[in-house]
């Protein structure tokens, strides 16, 4: 492959990742809404989720509804597993005017050792 056709591949992969984030749908947090949070408020869970690597996957703009509900709902129920809340359970949806509501049951909270 010479100098030339390295240039095109290059801008061919560049235009496909730029029609790529054009044509797909952002998702942000502040697109998601919480309810039966007690433990934490919308702003800690927010901001718990931004810090995880995992959120870049979640919010990719190639990822599906089902991917990235599925993503938040693991990462917020983990959270939650993490802060003493074994019980928890999370479901994630969609609502007609495309904002996200994540409902959360805490159950008990334990502490171990």
């Amino acid at each position: 492959m010479n100098l030339r056709e390295y240039y095109y591949v290059g801008i061919a992969l560049l235009m496909g990742f730029c029609l790529w984030g054009v044509s797909a749908e952002q998702r942000e947090l502040k697109q998601l809404s919480f309810e039966g949070n007690k433990a934490f408020t919308a702003a800690e869970i927010r901001s718990g989720l931004s810090g995880l690597k995992v959120w870049t996957y979640a919010t990719h703009p190639l990822a599906t509804d089902e991917e990235f509900a599925n993503r938040v709902r693991h990462m917020v129920l983990m959270g939650y597993v993490y802060a003493g809340y074994l019980d928890a359970s999370v479901k994630v949806k969609r609502d007609a005017d495309r904002h996200w509501q994540v409902s959360i049951v805490e159950g008990p909270g334990y502490r171990l050792g």
